[in-house]
């Protein structure tokens, strides 16, 4: 990921996530904008339907997919889950947006190989979409 690219991902989130009015609350304090891009990339192809993870307006599981979904402006969907007591809360709005990818390649790659199994598709052509920019 590129420079360029990243300052840009994280100046339409941070635009975005300003602006709305039923914003989640965070249960991690930062998270990996590759991870966003990926799963981003694979929503606007339709080879990703996600489920977060919700407990009132705080987000449990599904940052990323979350984000991802903020980011290409789409719908998510939420199924209710639970906090424990001592669990951090951290505003969305002071997330650390970091440019280090958390994936490891061999797990990038068996990602690309599920969607493509699960979706009957060459995983030349799965690589090939991911590859595409975003549209934001």
């Amino acid at each position: 990921m590129t420079e360029e690219v990243y300052e840009n991902i994280v100046h339409v989130l941070r635009q975005r996530i300003e602006n709305m009015r039923d914003l989640l609350n965070a249960t991690q304090a930062s998270v990996s904008v590759p991870i966003i891009q990926r799963i981003a990339k694979k929503m606007q192809n339709n080879l990703f339907v996600p489920t977060i993870t919700v407990a009132g307006n705080i987000l449990c599981d599904g940052h990323h997919r979350y984000l991802a979904a903020v980011l290409i402006k789409t719908e998510i969907r939420t199924k209710p889950g639970e906090l424990s007591r001592d669990q951090p809360i951290f505003e969305l709005t002071n997330l650390d947006f970091q440019r280090s990818d958390w994936d490891k390649p061999a797990d990038i790659e068996r990602y690309m190989q599920e969607a493509a199994d699960f979706y009957h598709r060459d995983l030349a052509e799965i690589r090939n979409l991911l590859c595409d920019s975003l549209i934001l």
